[in-house]
């Protein structure tokens, strides 16, 4: 018959488990919820504003702080539901400084890429405004790679930190 502990040891792996996965499933929703935005923000600061190249600084932004929003809300409602928490006055605060902190990275990331990759794809096609397009996704998905894992940590560290400490995280 197995043990107390045992059983336990079992559930707090499980609870892990679901936890991230949950995780995982935030982060893919806000990706998609991200390059969508970015999109049809670059469209409409291209086609319809006629903004130049600062179209895809903005549109990236947008991009961001739709993803940022939606990833606060399933993880606080959702990846971390059932777990103590600090109040949202103190926990949002902390999640929007450890956010544009990442936004910062992620713009000086797409900043530095998006010409290169411009430039890289008006080389292989005629097409201009495509390889804007193109250049503009490849830097914005790049930088939310890198924003990603600063995201992660941060957040782990400072936004959600008694849940990390609940589930035995606290070290990551």
């Amino acid at each position: 018959m197995p043990s107390s502990r045992s059983f336990s040891t079992y559930r707090k792996f499980m609870s892990e488990n679901l936890q991230f996965v949950r995780f995982m499933v935030v982060l893919v929703t806000g990706a998609a919820i991200d390059v969508a935005l970015m999109n049809i923000l670059l469209w409409i600061f291209i086609n319809g504003i006629n903004l130049g190249s600062e179209a895809v600084m903005l549109a990236s932004a947008g991009g961001f702080i739709g993803g940022l929003a939606s990833n606060y809300l399933l993880h606080r409602y959702w990846t971390f539901r059932g777990v103590e928490q600090q109040s949202v006055g103190r926990q949002l605060p902390v999640f929007v400084v450890v956010s544009f902190s990442a936004l910062v990275l992620r713009l000086i990331v797409v900043s530095l890429l998006f010409p290169i990759a411009q430039s890289g794809a008006a080389s292989a096609m005629s097409d201009a405004a495509l390889a804007r397009t193109l250049g503009a996704n490849f830097a914005q998905m790049t930088a939310m790679g890198v924003s990603m894992v600063w995201n992660y940590y941060a957040n782990r560290r400072w936004t959600y930190r008694a849940a990390a400490k609940r589930v035995g995280l606290e070290h990551v």
